[in-house]
């Protein structure tokens, strides 16, 4: 929230330079790092080009360019998979390529292809794919880690491929934790030969030595246990660790990289989909995936039971396998149940996401009777199948608990009849009873196991399903790179209709907008302005016709490059939480301090936020909450300013601002955009001033394209629409409505 409250009004500019600015002051172009220039050779010579901003898109925050600290993330970012390789770069062969090495210095070079005597086909920064003699190489000679890149598209894309990479990256460790499981199942039976021994040898002979020893022994075996048990557990979360960060991180890249113009989910079963990744890290980090591993050992007990007590080990012998047939006819309808509770789970969380998004208005329209009745129905619902689970749950649970008690009370019974027949010891019979506790022990959380994985599998089947959803950036795509557009743009026979709509929104929309021209797009509510905006940036393809930038089609385009070099400022001003420094700089990569107070001073926020005493640190809560609407406007037209782009779109941009804070934007927004391709949005007559020339859209057609005298009264009558409309008359209803 932010620490006081902001003051209203709108006050003169302290910087009247400001106005006359021709422009925002942007970060001066930091070179491309060695590494960089590889990757990015590397990438045109593969015929998958890439541009820097997106290869650097991939960096963590505040970091400029990229070294070998940050080859992970920008290998992903470029559609490449890097595994380092443990052997000796000497020992290099074709299964090792390509592979990328650094000398000493940390200089890369990538070797794509073995050649003959001694020669290879090399990528140095800068240079061209070239034979190079590798013996005379520093980067070969001096190689101190090289790593293995994966270019397969279809392996990196690969179904599961987002989960099991991680897994099995780190095999090793979950293969410690596999040897450390078989340590102390074997470490466990100490204490019931220790046990039988005590009873069998030392107390008939009174050997008080031997009870020393062995009792020392037998304590060294438990130490010994705990300190693997305490290892395992270590292994266990640290892999499960960095399985989650790079599962998670996979995961939210996907949640960001979704094709809009494929149906989706609501907001709240998208973060439903995305929490069940809990349900299944907990699986692999917790005690549950320790039971899993240890259920194998319980005929490792039976052997040991039989070892010792010989036919008693036919009583769990017959109780296991009963326990195990229970589990196993419960888990169909555990699985139907589990799927059941995810519906519901998320119908439940489409809900509550919508009241919290929109507690405001439900207030202010008494509209709560509404989504309360929605959300019994859903809590209502979810508790009858959660319900239901564990009622089946619980009764596989008391099934294995009663076959525990059977096993003890059995096997003390018919051991009595072996000792008195003389087929058995007493030390035998106690030896016998707490193994086959240490046999019925994995059962009794066999049940719990059972349910989880019927969880996890639960969670997995519907992460995968996300995992599989269509991007709007597909590794198999080649694209082309575009790091900077000039800003002409074409509409060409477009028509358009949203994903599950019935009505189209475009209907044969054909127009042309010059690098440099300033348009304003004029209509009614519904008539397809937004719209066209959506389809210029790629987040939407059209069904007919083609939108052009630079005479590409925006498909032909890297989308990354296609909204670097664009910006829009939509009708909604959606801000998130965090200082408004931060807001704004989230729309260029790495600005300057003297570029973000630049773009702020040219979208009026310098004029509410100069004399606060936290001035640009001053956090705001989510959505801006604390902000005014015209304040929130500002703030989302300075993160636009910031980018420097080639094309800014404008969605009805001063809504909630008054006239006079309309006014200095104008004046200010001339300056800012002379050498820019500027798409106007609007309904507000003050903002024509900035356009050349006007496109009026009626129904989702053109209806008028031509400069800004075809409003006046009496001119251009003759370009009346089909609809019996002028373009004036068109024009003139958009008044007080916005939207489109």
């Amino acid at each position: 929230m932010a620490s006081r409250s902001l003051p209203q009004q709108d006050h003169a500019p302290d910087d009247e330079n400001a106005e006359a600015s021709g422009g925002i002051g942007t970060r001066e172009a930091v070179p491309p790092s060695p590494l960089e220039t590889c990757l990015l050779d590397f990438a045109q010579y593969l015929g998958r080009p890439l541009s820097l901003p997106l290869l650097r898109s991939g960096l963590p925050e505040g970091v400029e360019h990229a070294d070998q600290s940050h080859l992970h993330d920008i290998a992903l970012t470029a559609g490449m998979q890097v595994t380092e390789v443990e052997h000796n770069a000497g020992s290099i062969d074709e299964g090792d390529l390509p592979a990328l090495m650094f000398d000493d210095a940390g200089n890369p070079a990538i070797v794509v292809e073995l050649l003959d005597d001694g020669e290879a086909e090399v990528i140095e920064p800068g240079r061209p794919a070239q034979p190079l003699k590798l013996e005379e190489q520093p980067f070969y000679l001096e190689a101190k880690s090289f790593y293995r890149i994966d270019t397969d598209v279809e392996r990196l894309s690969r179904r599961w491929g987002w989960f099991w990479r991680p897994i099995v990256q780190n095999k090793w460790a979950y293969g410690q934790v596999a040897l450390a499981a078989v340590v102390t199942n074997v470490l466990a039976i100490s204490t019931g030969i220790f046990t039988m021994v005590v009873y069998d040898r030392v107390l008939p002979n009174g050997a008080t030595e031997s009870l020393v020893a062995l009792t020392i022994g037998v304590s060294i075996a438990l130490i010994f246990d705990w300190i693997v048990k305490t290892l395992r557990g270590q292994f266990l979360d640290g892999a499960g660790a960095r399985v989650d960060i790079q599962v998670g991180q996979r995961l939210f890249d996907q949640l960001l990289a979704l094709d809009l113009s494929e149906s989706r989910d609501s907001v709240g079963g998208l973060s439903s989909v995305m929490r069940e990744f809990e349900n299944l890290r907990d699986f692999f980090t917790s005690a549950t995936l320790t039971a899993l591993i240890d259920l194998p050992f319980i005929f490792f007990f039976l052997f040991v039971i039989y070892l010792i007590g010989g036919p008693l080990a036919v009583i769990p012998l017959i109780l296991v396998p009963l326990v195990i047939i229970v589990a196993l006819l419960t888990q169909p309808f555990m699985n139907q149940l589990a799927a059941e509770d995810f519906e519901e789970g998320k119908n439940k969380q489409s809900v509550l996401i919508e009241t919290i998004s929109g507690l405001e208005t439900l207030k202010t329209t008494n509209a709560s009777r509404e989504m309360r009745r929605r959300w019994r129905e859903a809590a209502g619902r979810q508790a009858n199948s959660s319900i239901k689970t564990r009622i089946l749950g619980q009764l596989a649970i008391n099934v294995s608990a009663l076959a525990q008690q059977i096993s003890h009370v059995g096997i003390v019974a018919y051991g009595a009849i072996l000792v008195s027949s003389g087929q058995l010891t007493m030390g035998g019979i106690i030896a016998s009873v707490i193994l086959s506790g240490r046999c019925m022990a994995p059962l009794a959380q066999l049940v719990g196991v059972m349910s989880r994985m019927v969880q996890a599998r639960t969670s997995f089947k519907a992460l995968d399903e996300f995992m599989r959803r269509p991007l709007d950036r597909p590794l198999n795509t080649k694209w082309l790179a575009r790091e900077d557009l000039e800003g002409a743009v074409e509409f060409r026979g477009v028509g358009f209709t949203y994903p599950g709509a019935q009505t189209p929104v475009l209907k044969d929309v054909s127009f042309n907008i010059e690098a440099g021209e300033k348009i304003a797009l004029l209509g009614k509510i519904g008539s397809g302005k937004s719209t066209l905006s959506r389809l210029l940036l790629g987040l939407y393809h059209p069904q007919q016709g083609a939108v052009l930038v630079d005479g590409s089609e925006v498909r032909q385009i890297d989308p990354f490059d296609l909204r670097h070099n664009m910006a829009i400022v939509m009708q909604e001003s959606w801000l998130f939480s965090g200082t408004i420094r931060e807001n704004i700089a989230a729309g260029a990569e790495q600005p300057t301090d003297e570029a973000i107070l630049d773009a702020a001073r040219q979208a009026g926020v310098h004029d509410f936020i100069a004399d606060h005493p936290q001035g640009y640190d001053l956090q705001i809560s989510e959505r801006g909450e604390g902000l005014s609407g015209g304040q929130k406007q500002a703030i989302a037209i300075a993160r636009a300013l910031v980018a420097d782009p080639a094309v800014l779109i404008l969605d009805e941009p001063t809504s909630m601002m008054d006239m006079s804070a309309e006014a200095r934007f104008v004046q200010r927004l001339k300056a800012v955009t002379r050498d820019k391709t500027l798409i106007i949005i609007t309904h507000r007559t003050a903002l024509l001033e900035l356009a050349d020339r006007v496109v009026v859209l009626d129904q989702g057609r053109v209806v008028a394209d031509g400069p800004k005298s075809i409003l006046k009264k009496g001119g251009r009558k003759e370009a009346r629409s089909a609809s019996g409309t002028t373009p004036q008359e068109t024009a003139s209803a958009s008044a007080g409505e916005g939207g489109g």
